[in-house]
């Protein structure tokens, strides 16, 4: 989470250029960090307007992580590919 937690203020800093894919499977983050993440989108950094993929398999980011990635989604149409494998109890899969 703490990674997460960091790049995710990086992102919503406008710190990081605007990029296509962000890939934090098998990273350990968690809820709190993909809850991060989520809020950097909603709130409009530069990439909330170029990411096209997003790999979050194998992150143990919850029900709250995963209703705030849903919540982040409403505000990046541009999103192709969600990738969900094994992230939480009930909530697998790819969109």
């Amino acid at each position: 989470d703490e990674l997460m937690s960091l790049v995710a203020g990086a992102i919503a800093a406008g710190a990081l250029p605007a990029f296509e894919e962000l890939g934090i499977a098998m990273t350990g983050s968690g809820s709190k960090g993909v809850r991060a993440l989520a809020a950097a989108l909603l709130a409009g950094a530069p990439c909330a307007r170029t990411i096209k993929r997003l790999d979050l398999r194998l992150c143990d980011i919850g029900y709250e992580g995963a209703l705030s990635i849903a919540q982040a989604l409403l505000v990046c149409p541009q999103i192709e590919s969600l990738e969900l494998g094994s992230t939480v109890d009930g909530v697998t899969g790819q969109s």
